[in-house]
């Protein structure tokens, strides 16, 4: 067990030299990625916390824009970083003892993590209010029981994951770019079509569905290019920009027009979603690698939070919506709301980081919430 001093000085986010070597073995580009990606997860869920416990501010016009444009980027980053990784990492899963030995890897280090938050986040989800839902305990606690029919909230995530990594030898059986490229197409021609043609609302509570189509060929994505991202150069400033335009449009397609009813205009409409996942994660992942070469001061904090992403995560819902519960209690003026609500993603980030600190100077809890597998 690590020294109290030592957990001490973690806990307050210190950047030691013997860390940043460590960290200098890493792909640091896609740490920063991992970075900016959880902070926008903080502002996405803080946002929406804040709407369900009926607070003024951000009000229902910034709330839309936030949602939508952050909901385009922080979800989309993470996958296509887990399947650029995946494919930088060179892993083979090419016999059945092989695939055993990594569907066991993944299942403690994301489905222990997944049980363990379940159950710190179920009285939470109890006490606070989820607007237009009425949750009750007992559909909360059928949560918990039957988690294929609906992972608890922010842990959908990991659900998604679980299920991409459980297909990916499949895929990566698939040698020629050529033919996962046209699997990447097929994937995205079902998370568009598949609603309307699968009867999308009696399907989505089985497997996590909803997920697990919209952001499988995300994750696939990231895996076909990781093929061609050995090298740390990413996209050149013109890409960038190019990207990061289609994406803004792209949002404000989403959130200013009013598209009309019919089966061509709701296809329509999940292309241009589709499309702003895509260029919203690009469009980060490739502004992060410019900002990995700038080496700027904040380099090495990012650095720290993106290796600490999963962290924060998995802790960082119980923390929020506890103290955005809490807050709204205190009935507290526009103004107020407004300060806490600038400040409450920095606040939550730095405690979260502490607390995954303290967690991990006892390997066995660091193990049972945090999904740290013991390396042999």
């Amino acid at each position: 067990m690590p020294g109290s001093q030592e957990c001490f000085v973690a806990c307050f986010f210190w950047v030691q030299a013997e860390d940043m070597g460590k960290i200098e073995q890493r792909r640091t580009d896609l740490d920063i990625a991992r970075a900016v990606a959880v902070f926008l997860v903080l502002v996405f869920h803080i946002t929406q916390y804040f709407g369900k416990c009926g607070f003024d501010f951000p009000g229902p016009v910034l709330t839309s824009f936030l949602l939508c444009s952050l909901g385009s980027i922080h979800i989309p980053v993470f996958m296509l970083v887990a399947g650029t990784v995946l494919a930088l990492s060179g892993r083979q899963v090419g016999t059945p003892k092989e695939y055993g030995s990594f569907v066991r890897g993944k299942v403690l280090r994301i489905m222990l993590p997944y049980v363990s938050i379940t159950v710190l986040h179920l009285p939470i989800m109890i006490l606070t209010p989820d607007k237009g839902l009425d949750r009750a305990a007992v559909v909360t606690l059928n949560m918990l029981i039957e988690p294929m029919a609906g992972p608890a909230g922010h842990l959908w995530f990991l659900y998604a994951l679980m299920s991409m990594f459980l297909v990916w030898p499949f895929f990566a059986k698939v040698r020629s770019r050529k033919v996962q490229f046209g699997l990447f197409l097929g994937m995205i021609a079902l998370a568009i079509f598949s609603p309307p043609l699968l009867a999308y609302w009696e399907l989505r509570p089985l497997f996590g569905f909803h997920e697990f189509r919209w952001f499988l060929p995300m994750f696939f994505f990231g895996y076909w290019y990781g093929g061609y991202a050995i090298r740390r150069e990413g996209g050149g400033i013109a890409l960038i920009l190019i990207v990061g335009s289609v994406w803004a449009v792209s949002v404000a397609a989403l959130v200013w027009v009013q598209w009309p009813t019919g089966f061509a205009w709701v296809i329509t409409r999940r292309m241009v979603a589709w499309l702003g996942y895509l260029t919203g994660g690009l469009f980060v992942i490739w502004l992060c690698n410019v900002v990995d070469r700038w080496r700027s001061p904040i380099r090495a904090h990012l650095l720290m939070v993106g290796q600490r992403a999963y962290d924060v995560y998995l802790l960082h819902a119980v923390l929020a919506q506890s103290l955005v519960f809490l807050l709204s209690k205190l009935e507290p003026s526009t103004l107020v709301s407004g300060v806490v609500f600038c400040a409450l993603p920095f606040i939550v980030l730095c405690v979260t980081l502490g607390i995954g600190q303290l967690i991990r100077c006892w390997p066995r809890a660091g193990f049972v919430v945090l999904g740290d597998v013991p390396r042999k």
